[in-house]
């Protein structure tokens, strides 16, 4: 590592000796470029390997108590790799308890330490990435919902911040360990949220983008009706799941709503989609596990082909579809085809 971020600095200086017109002038350059790309491909793959056995100690050493399994080393549902982006020691006010925040690129993390309940934790019982054992102190903050200011000093005192999440009445005051390190909680949590954000509107405008795409060229309207699943499969600690459906046809996505603890949930929910062609359109149906701090669990899928329904008889159609690539599980919808005034004239 120390000589590979040498090279930079060494060809730079001996470019900074070389007239522009000599003849390793332009391979000087080229080197310097080539070098300054590896120093950023070095310190990337550091900084990923450093994220993964962060990722995994939180794992083993944070004791959780969530509705559903979160795996710290995973993909986030739309922010891509799961990382860890600041940490540090905070103070809670009301309640005089010592915590450790983490904040990641898709939720905030407040953890006490383990088996600490008569005395307060000392500075080396507070540092993470070690022996010490910590359990999570409330459920995390999903950064798109995150509040966080500058607390009033004179209501709280030096080196205070604020955090707040819409479903709680009051803010949770943290106090870091001097005014630099508050404005840097309070930078880093703002700019994390400015990004989750970001990407999340990103996301939903490259869905519309595909959902303007296939209003062109259609030949009618498929209207699918979810009705009911049974037997799902268990994803929750709890026995349970809180299933929903994801239904693909023509690079068109539309969801069902999630029905919470239930193995056996009725939707009645109906979407329309865009018809292109009777021949070759292809409906597909992906039942998941909703979870809120990592990846959905998948719960199984099915496929319902338009061409096979059309040689079934007259539109609408009751479908049982067997969810595939799991033990059990089945799916209840009802199809509706409307076909355009001009095909059917056709």
């Amino acid at each position: 590592m120390q000589r590979i971020t040498k090279y930079p600095l060494l060809i730079q200086r001996i470019l900074d000796y070389t007239p522009e017109g000599h003849m390793d002038y332009e391979e000087l350059s080229g080197a310097l470029d080539e070098s300054l790309r590896l120093c950023h491909s070095v310190n990337e793959a550091v900084r990923s390997k450093e994220n993964t056995e962060q990722l995994e100690w939180l794992q083993t050493n944070v004791q959780f108590s969530l509705d559903e399994t979160l795996v710290f080393n995973s993909q986030t549902n739309f922010m891509g790799q799961r990382k860890l982006l600041h940490w540090g020691k905070l103070f809670k006010i009301r309640g005089n308890r010592d915590l450790v925040g983490f904040l990641f690129n898709d939720f905030f993390l407040l953890v006490k330490p383990k088996n600490f309940f008569s005395r307060a934790a000392t500075p080396t019982e507070l540092e993470p990435f070690g022996k010490n054992e910590f359990v999570m102190y409330r459920t995390p903050y999903l950064l798109g919902d995150t509040i966080v200011n500058k607390a009033p000093p004179d209501q709280y005192g030096p080196s205070v911040f604020l955090m707040n999440y819409p479903s709680e009445e009051k803010d949770i005051p943290l106090k870091a360990d001097s005014d630099p390190a508050r404005d840097v909680w309070i930078r880093v949590v703002q700019d994390a949220k400015h990004e989750y954000l970001k990407t999340k509107r990103r996301s939903e405008q490259e869905m519309k983008k595909k959902w303007a795409h296939t209003m062109k060229h259609t030949v009618g309207v498929l209207k699918v009706t979810v009705v009911k699943a049974e037997d799902l499969t268990a994803s929750d600690p709890n026995g349970k799941s809180d299933p929903f459906c994801v239904l693909h046809f023509n690079q068109q996505e539309e969801n069902t709503p999630v029905v919470s603890n239930s193995l056996n949930p009725k939707w009645n929910y109906t979407m329309q989609f865009n018809v292109h062609d009777l021949n070759k359109d292809v409906l597909e149906i992906t039942v998941f596990d909703q979870d809120i701090f990592s990846p959905n669990d998948f719960l199984g899928c099915g496929r319902v082909v338009l061409k096979d329904l059309l040689q079934e008889g007259d539109s609408p159609w009751h479908k049982q579809v067997l969810l595939e690539d799991v033990s059990r599980g089945e799916l209840e919808l009802v199809i509706e085809l409307t076909l355009n005034k001009s095909d059917l004239l056709l």
